[in-house]
């Protein structure tokens, strides 16, 4: 398993705390181990066999090794499974839209039920938002370009992107010009090994 892998299903694990009301401390933790784990040239798996140069990285003490250890045996986390059965494993589509935060999207959820991008989009297109706190007319608009990138994006997962397992080969397609990349004109078609950005980001580019 890579670092960015690992990193996901850290990030997850954070965001749905959050979105379970977690205080800031406990998802904080595993957010920073995620960013810290992300930008880590060397293999955090290859690490890992000597635990104690784990625990020689800033912010990861012997809990998160444990986590980290329990990741890379059964390829997830018993904690973000558990926060999966009370929420729907939508809601992590919904939170890598850009203009969407966890507390965002647990207001939306528990205001409305929205559990889905297109239950997203949905509100935004029929202007419930603008009216809740938070929210606003620029907030329904970002909301339609984020909802209307992610549709635009496709994967070869055969399922949403953001319920996907971290160690699936996927293809996104996205209609962003080859010039960026090679100077050439028409739409560039990567392939990814793996997941290696988050889809928060991924979906930026669009």
């Amino acid at each position: 398993m890579d670092n960015q892998q690992i990193a996901r299903i850290l990030r997850e694990t954070a965001q749905l705390l959050e979105l379970d009301g977690a205080i800031i401390g406990r998802y904080r933790s595993y957010e920073k181990a995620a960013e810290l784990i992300s930008g880590l040239p060397e293999s955090v798996e290859q690490m890992a066999k000597t635990p104690e140069r784990l625990k020689e990285l800033p912010g990861i003490g012997d809990r998160m090794v444990e986590h980290i250890d329990e990741i890379l045996k059964s390829g997830d986390y018993s904690l973000r499974k558990k926060l999966l059965k009370k929420y729907p494993a939508t809601l992590l589509d919904v939170l890598q839209l850009q203009s969407l935060g966890p507390k965002k999207v647990a207001l939306l959820f528990k205001k409305f039920k929205a559990a889905t991008v297109d239950d997203i989009a949905r509100l935004a297109e029929e202007g419930k938002l603008r009216d809740v706190a938070g929210f606003g007319e620029k907030s329904e608009q970002n909301i339609l370009r984020a909802t209307a990138a992610f549709k635009r994006s496709t994967t070869d997962c055969g399922v949403p992107a953001g319920t996907a397992k971290p160690t699936q080969n996927c293809m996104f397609i996205f209609d962003r010009p080859a010039s960026v990349a090679d100077g050439t004109s028409g739409n560039t078609r990567v392939r990814f090994s793996s997941v290696t950005i988050s889809a928060r980001n991924f979906f930026a580019l669009t």
